[in-house]
């Protein structure tokens, strides 16, 4: 993956950082320390984006569209597919005009995964952007359980750390 002029530019102060800028760091960090390591993810902007612009809707036919979707994103890593081998994955979550960062947890000793969210936005404990991290976490569990029959879901699933 290679930056555009444009996309340099957005690392300026006061510039809005770009998709492919987070895309970018995060290829970074994935090569840099864990290149040999498929239970640390990253789950890229557009499946992101994809997850969090989608309406949170547990009908069987959506969340087989929701999962088709995602899956045909998801062309590099494959990780979608193989949930239960994720440890950790990251992904970026933008609203109210920010980036925040939401990550799941599969700890092997607790029944469920845990998400944790982090924003660095003082004060944006904002209902719009906590309801894109929820609406991003909750399509994500579909798209897992889709994939995986045996992956356990329930309401606690679904609880911001």
């Amino acid at each position: 993956m290679t930056l555009s002029p444009s996309d340099i530019d957005a690392l300026r102060p006061g510039e809005w950082v770009t998709d492919d800028v987070i895309d970018f760091y995060f290829k970074y960090l994935k090569h840099k320390y864990f290149r040999n390591n498929k239970k640390y993810v990253y789950i890229p902007v557009t499946i992101a984006n994809l997850l969090t612009e989608r309406p949170v809707d547990n009908s069987s036919q959506h969340i087989k569209d929701l999962a088709s979707d995602a899956n045909a994103l998801d062309i590099e890593t494959q990780c979608l597919k193989k949930p239960r081998s994720i440890r950790v994955a990251f992904l970026p979550i933008f609203g109210d005009d920010h980036w925040s960062l939401l990550v799941y947890r599969n700890v092997k000793h607790r029944p469920l995964p845990e998400f944790l969210h982090f924003n660095s936005h003082l004060g944006s404990t904002r209902e719009n952007h906590t309801q894109c991290a929820r609406t991003a976490l909750i399509n994500l569990l579909y798209v897992f359980r889709e994939n995986d029959a045996s992956m356990m879901i329930s309401k606690e699933s679904y609880r911001l750390v």
